[in-house]
């Protein structure tokens, strides 16, 4: 039976992870296609969106960045359910991408970050670096003037910073800060080929998603990637009765699980224990044989180490379940 596959029409772009009216509404199984806009807002021709595309609200003032696609609400999720979204592809629709220094953000920004304009210490410079992509969208480049090298050349691997579900509580959250929910966990495990399990906490999951990138190195360190837009598709489904705290992902290789708090020592000690949990729970291991096995075999990913919360990704091997 072919999958129904919705084609979402946006019409605002979400700066924030809540409770939004549904741009569509899916059975489970369905999958959405949608196109995303950058970090900024710009679209696959590089103008911005208008403003009456965007979020905004005459009494708030929003973080105006990383615009979302969605909510997209998901019959039959409630609260104690699991979405399972395979991201199909993340397709880029431009012929390159934008990154930049932000002064006071960053892994270098840190004073900037906390305390404003009025630090001690100088911010970062602001500039911002134009990445052209080749032909077949397989690599981008950027000339570098002043340095020996003349210029560089990176491979692309398009994924996906931001996807995620309406936090709980009644929360709304910016879609700069990850947590339990998901949102802006910019890491490039969230990739074509990729499952995303996220937590529903309110009827109808109400997923969002977004911040396409081209490419990116790990921890994000300047706080910007290769901001790109995109043509984003995904297919959702429900696995009932399955509560969970935190997100995991799975391709063909591993399991994952993911921690976004500061300090990073607690992101680490929350994607590890979640995964002695899964294994405890789905794979048959008794608790701490789980815990020696992983000490030995797992890998970290670090998604970001700038965002309001960081993003570790905790990296089982397939090879290590049981029958291989």
């Amino acid at each position: 039976m072919a999958r129904t596959v919705h084609e979402l029409e946006q019409d605002v772009y979400y700066f924030t992870y809540g409770p939004h009216p549904p741009v569509a509404r899916i059975s489970p199984g369905d999958s959405v296609r949608s196109k995303t806009v950058d970090a900024l807002g710009w679209d696959d021709e590089g103008n911005p969106m208008p403003p009456e595309k965007m979020q905004s609200d005459g009494s708030i003032e929003f973080l105006d960045v990383n615009p979302q696609v969605g909510p997209v609400f998901v019959e039959g999720a409630e609260p104690g359910d699991m979405l399972a979204v395979k991201i199909d592809s993340v397709q880029l629709t431009r012929g390159w991408a934008w990154s930049r220094f932000i002064p006071g953000f960053g892994v270098l920004g840190v004073e900037g970050e906390v305390t404003g304009p009025t630090g001690l210490n100088p911010p970062l410079p602001e500039m911002e670096f134009r990445w052209t992509y080749n032909d077949d969208l397989t690599e981008a480049s950027i000339d570098l003037p002043s340095s020996s090298l003349g210029r560089a050349t990176i491979p692309l691997h398009p994924f996906l910073g931001c996807i995620g579900v309406c936090p709980r509580f009644g929360e709304t959250i910016d879609s700069l800060t990850p947590a339990n929910h998901g949102a802006n966990m910019d890491c490039i495990e969230t990739a074509p080929g990729t499952t995303v399990y996220l937590p529903v906490f309110v009827p109808g999951a109400l997923l969002f998603f977004g911040d396409g990138h081209a490419a990116q190195g790990d921890g994000e360190a300047c706080g910007v990637a290769l901001e790109a837009s995109t043509v984003t598709e995904l297919t959702v489904d429900l696995v009932k009765d399955y509560p969970l705290s935190w997100p995991r992902f799975e391709n063909d290789d591993h399991i994952m699980t993911v921690g976004n708090t500061r300090p990073l020592i607690d992101a680490v000690r929350i994607a590890k224990t979640e995964m002695v949990l899964w294994l405890e729970r789905d794979y048959g291991f008794d608790r701490w044989e789980a815990f020696q096995l992983l000490s030995q075999v797992c890998r970290i990913r670090v998604g970001n180490v700038v965002d309001p919360k960081y993003t570790i990704v905790v990296k089982f091997p397939k090879s290590q379940l049981p029958g291989g």
